[in-house]
């Protein structure tokens, strides 16, 4: 996401005009100071990131608070939402290949995955990825090798300790919905020793 506000920026930039960029919490409470900040009538475009990368929000939700800024043209990058300019993007491709590649270059046939949010757009997607793709190599599903996560960091951690604690099961590899939980079931399994 930092790149691709970074891509934002950039352009932004290229064309002398001025922005102010307000970083917003997971919800649209009156606690959100960003947001309500951001509901300034004098904006003439509002470019809104939602991914998954780190929002609880639902696609409703979002749609729902979205609304408030109407009629000011509103680019959304993430997921398609009605009546703005959306820049999707594809989190399945690259899942799907990383999939396949741990199954014939390695021969691995028991991959754990850490889901996102249940009901997330995004997370839901790359779970059906991961299904889909054990499906194609008739590899069967177990439920025991799928935990739940939050898209952060310790869901990684908490995902190993499900795994290998609270299950018991063995895996050959993880797979992950996002970078930060793969990136901390890597450092809680470097943490035990494991490889």
């Amino acid at each position: 996401l930092i790149r691709i506000w970074h891509g934002v920026e950039d352009e932004i930039k290229k064309h002398d005009v001025n922005y102010v960029s307000f970083v917003g919490i997971k919800d649209n409470t009156p606690r959100n100071q960003a947001h309500i900040l951001a509901q300034n009538k004098e904006i003439d475009v509002f470019i809104v990131i939602f991914s998954v990368l780190g929002n609880e929000a639902s696609r409703e939700n979002m749609i729902e608070f979205l609304k408030s800024y109407q009629p000011v043209p509103i680019v959304h990058i993430g997921i398609e939402i009605p009546q703005a300019h959306n820049i999707l993007i594809d989190g399945t491709a690259g899942l799907k290949a990383n999939i396949s590649h741990l199954i014939e270059e390695h021969g691995h046939r028991r991959l754990a995955f850490i889901r996102g949010i249940e009901g997330h757009e995004e997370a839901e997607q790359r779970y059906q990825v991961y299904l889909d793709t054990l499906e194609k190599y008739n590899i069967p599903f177990d439920p025991d090798l799928v935990t739940p996560g939050e898209f952060i960091f310790s869901s990684g951690q908490k995902a190993v300790a499900t795994l290998l604690d609270e299950r018991g099961v063995e895996f050959d590899a993880i797979v992950a919905a996002n970078d930060n939980m793969a990136i901390g079931a890597l450092r809680e399994l470097q943490r035990r020793g494991v490889k």
